[in-house]
């Protein structure tokens, strides 16, 4: 909640987006696309969003549930939004670390 206060009251964020509402769009969008992009780097290491693409055609039922299984485990991916922020600022990272 205190992010929506300070885009409130951020003169700059408003201005930007035209409406307030356009605003925390944006916030959130500047906030989740570095977040996810950083995710899906992480999950396609050695091309394993590969597997995934091969549920969809139809074939390798069983790779991809086993596939989603494991990234479902905490123990196999230990991801945390702590991980996501930039050590310095503690604010997510605007690039994504590859």
């Amino acid at each position: 909640r205190e992010w929506v206060k300070n885009e409130a009251l951020s003169q700059n964020s408003t201005q930007a987006g035209g409406t307030f509402r356009h605003s925390l769009w944006l916030k959130i969008v500047s906030v989740v696309t570095p977040i996810l992009a950083e995710l899906i780097a992480f999950v396609d290491v050695d091309s394993n969003l590969k597997l995934l693409k091969d549920i969809f055609v139809g074939s390798s039922d069983w790779i991809g549930d086993l596939w989603l299984k494991f990234f479902a485990s905490p123990q196999v991916t230990p991801l945390h939004y702590d991980d996501f922020l930039s050590p310095t600022e503690q604010e997510p990272r605007l690039r994504v670390l590859v």
